[in-house]
């Protein structure tokens, strides 16, 4: 690839960065959901790597679990209010990307920003389908209050995500977070598949 189309690739992702902007991504009637960013499902994670070297976030995690691993990118990002950008790959493969918002500490403001992306997303792929509301006390002893919703298309999801975190017996602001989960599931499970019979030979 040249080097001018590499700036350009380059360039066409910072500009994604600066406005996520879901109504650009399809209209309503829409079957499939695109990665963000200007992304393409099935990615490799090294131009990736560069994206986030060049935008000057810094890969702040790596991990790997169950045969994928996940590039955290942290920010700021200019003119933004998402904190991170998590890049999740399966064989060498973009299947999943996670944008995170801090939200407010004012219930008010957390709702309102809540509401907010719920209706980019709606803008362009109708009412989602609200999968979970409530809290639980989970294995580590912190009680989570979880509000999720989900859209689906031709096998692709989007999930919102507004999760509070707190210790049962402490009063103090609990740790509150609201994602954007863009998942490719159909092509997770081809890959799986196409490790398995790999294996299997």
């Amino acid at each position: 690839m040249a080097d001018s189309d590499r700036r350009n690739k380059t360039a066409g992702w910072e500009a994604g960065l600066l406005a996520l902007c879901f109504g650009a991504i399809a209209a309503a009637h829409a079957q499939v959901i695109p990665a963000p960013f200007g992304l393409q499902w099935g990615e490799a994670a090294a131009p990736i790597l560069s994206f986030a070297d060049h935008a000057g976030s810094g890969i702040q995690i790596r991990s790997r679990s169950s045969g994928r691993e996940t590039i955290e990118v942290r920010g700021p990002f200019s003119n933004q209010r998402y904190q991170r950008i998590g890049f999740t790959f399966q064989g060498d493969h973009l299947v999943q990307v996670a944008v995170c918002y801090q939200a407010p500490e004012e219930s008010n403001e957390a709702r309102q920003l809540l509401a907010a992306l719920r209706g980019e997303i709606e803008q362009s792929f109708g009412p989602g389908e609200l999968l979970e509301t409530g809290s639980e006390k989970n294995a580590d002893g912190y009680l989570e209050n979880r509000r999720v919703f989900r859209w689906e298309r031709e096998g692709c999801a989007i999930w919102l995500i507004s999760m509070q975190i707190r210790k049962a017996e402490d009063q103090s602001q609990p740790e509150s977070e609201i994602s954007v989960v863009y998942s490719n599931l159909g092509l997770s499970r081809q890959l799986e598949i196409d490790s398995q019979a790999k294996n299997g030979q």
